[in-house]
């Protein structure tokens, strides 16, 4: 199911997708369960369209916003985690990422924050270089994995 709230100018909207899979992960295991956050658009589409080029030697559009992205894993009984991914926060001019992995009994809530505030809505070469660190470490943590296995 999807919703989204009225879209209106400068007041920010937000849409829920809400549904359920009985085969997301393969059992004995331990096998990676992707830690998405978002099946469209969302935090993952603004960070890998940054990291598209592994250099830069032209000016791109880079555009601001604010997106706050909340999933929730639930895991049937018999399931045992064994690993989640650290906390992670990047802090670097213009760009603010964090990503929170909490273990609630048989649930994994991942909670992640995108703030990407640059003045203009063109970057430069040299912007690109700045960024490129955090924008790799961003690109390592939407790739990260639960790891899980049958008890």
């Amino acid at each position: 199911m999807f919703k989204t709230t009225s879209m209106q100018a400068d007041a920010g909207f937000k849409s829920t997708i809400d549904g359920s899979t009985e085969n997301l992960i393969n059992l004995p295991g331990p096998v990676g369960v992707q830690t998405f956050s978002s099946l469209a658009g969302g935090i993952a589409q603004n960070v890998y369209s940054l990291a598209q080029e592994k250099e830069r030697s032209q000016s791109f559009v880079c555009l601001s916003g604010a997106i706050s992205e909340l999933s929730r894993f639930e895991l049937p009984s018999g399931i045992q985690v064994i690993a989640i991914p650290k906390v992670l926060e990047v802090r670097q001019k213009d760009m603010e990422y964090t990503a929170r992995y909490e273990k609630q009994g048989d649930t994994i809530v991942i909670k992640r924050r995108f703030l990407f505030s640059h003045p203009s809505t063109v970057c430069t070469p040299e912007d690109f270089t700045a960024l490129k660190p955090a924008i790799e470490k961003m690109v390592k943590d939407l790739q990260s994995q639960i790891i899980v296995q049958a008890s």
